[in-house]
C-alpha cells in the first residue's frame, strides 16, 4: 500500500484574511497572534493600501505592549507605503498612529505637530475627529480647558458628519469631561446625557458608565442631589457587571460626597471606605489619596 503522508504546514492566506483575523485577535486581547497574523499580511500581500492597514493595526498592538519604538517604527514604515502609493487616508491614519504612540508616553510636544499635519494633509471627517480629539485630550492634559472643549467639539462635529457612532460617542463623553473641569456644570450635564444617548445606540456599556457618572458629578455641583445619587448608583451597577474596580472607586466617591451634602455622615464613611477598598485593589494612587482625605476630613466636598 502506498504511504500516506499529510501536510500540516498552514496554507497560504490572503492578506485581508489574515488583517481581519489579526483585529480578532487584537480586540479579544491576544496580541501576540494579532501581531503574527500582522506580519503575515504585510509579507503576503503586494496591495499598498492592505500593507499599511496592517502596520497600522501592528502599531496598535506594539503601543498596547508599551513597545514604543516598535510602534513608532511600525506607523511610520505604514506611512511611508502609504506616501508612496499616495494613499491619503491612510498616509494621514499612520501619522495619528504615531502620534498616538507619543501621546500616551506623555510627550505632548511630539504629538501635536503630527496632529496638527492630520488635519491638513486629509478631508476624510473619521480621521479629522480622530485628531481632534487626540489634540483636545492632549489641551485637556495640559490644562487648557478652554481649547480642549473646542476641540472635542470639533470632533463631535466631524464624527457626526462620518456616521461614526462610536466615535461621536467618545468624543462626547471627553466633552463633558472637559466642561466638568472648567466648571460648566449645566453644559457637563447636557453633554453627558447626549453622550449617555450615543453610547446606548453603539452598545459601549463602559462609555454608557462613563458618561453616567458625568452626569452624577454635574447634577451634585447644580445642587441636584436627587439626581447625583440616582446617576451614581446607576453608574456603579453598569461598572459592578464589567468589574472595574476604579470606576466603582468614583461612583462610591461621588455617592458618599451626596450623603455628606445631605448631613448622612455615616452613609458618608461608608461609601468612602467601600470606594478606598475599591482604589486600592485597583492601585489608583490619585483615587485613593482623594478617598483618605474625605475620611480623614481634609477635603471639600461638594
Amino acid at each position: 500500500m502506498p504511504t500516506v503522508r499529510s501536510i500540516t504546514r498552514e496554507p497560504p492566506r490572503d492578506g485581508r484574511a489574515l488583517v481581519d483575523e489579526g483585529l480578532r485577535n487584537e480586540k479579544g486581547g491576544n496580541l501576540a497572534r494579532a501581531a503574527q497574523r500582522y506580519e503575515a499580511a504585510i509579507d503576503a500581500s503586494d496591495d499598498a493600501a492592505l500593507r499599511a492597514e496592517a502596520l497600522v493595526r501592528l502599531s496598535s498592538v506594539h503601543r498596547a505592549r508599551c513597545a514604543w519604538d516598535q510602534a513608532i517604527e511600525a506607523a511610520r514604515r505604514s506611512a511611508e507605503v502609504a506616501a508612496a502609493a499616495r494613499l491619503e487616508c491612510a498616509f494621514a491614519e499612520a501619522l495619528n498612529a504615531e502620534a498616538v504612540v507619543y501621546q500616551q508616553r506623555g510627550d505632548f510636544a511630539a504629538a501635536a505637530p503630527l496632529l496638527e499635519r492630520v488635519l491638513s494633509v486629509t478631508t476624510d471627517e473619521r480621521l479629522q475627529g480622530l485628531a481632534s480629539q487626540n489634540l483636545g485630550t492632549i489641551a485637556a492634559r495640559c490644562g487648557d480647558f478652554d481649547e480642549a472643549a473646542r476641540r472635542f467639539a470639533d470632533s463631535v462635529t466631524h464624527f457626526r458628519r462620518a456616521g461614526h457612532d462610536w466615535g461621536e460617542a467618545v468624543a462626547l463623553v471627553n466633552a463633558s469631561a472637559a466642561a466638568l473641569d472648567r466648571a460648566d456644570w449645566t453644559g457637563a450635564r447636557d453633554t453627558a446625557r447626549d453622550a449617555q444617548a450615543a453610547a446606548l445606540r453603539v452598545g459601549d456599556h463602559e462609555l454608557l458608565g462613563v458618561a453616567t457618572l458625568n452626569v452624577a458629578e454635574a447634577a451634585a455641583k447644580l445642587g441636584d442631589f436627587e439626581t447625583a445619587e440616582e446617576q451614581a448608583s446607576e453608574a456603579l451597577g453598569l461598572f459592578s457587571s464589567a468589574d472595574n474596580p476604579l470606576r466603582k472607586a468614583e461612583c462610591l466617591r461621588l455617592l458618599g460626597d451626596v450623603a455628606a451634602a445631605r448631613a448622612q455622615a455615616d452613609i458618608a464613611r461608608r461609601c468612602w471606605e467601600r470606594g478606598l477598598e475599591m482604589a486600592t485593589a485597583a492601585g489608583a494612587a490619585p483615587e485613593i489619596a482623594q478617598l483618605r482625605e474625605r475620611l480623614d476630613g481634609s477635603a471639600t466636598t461638594i
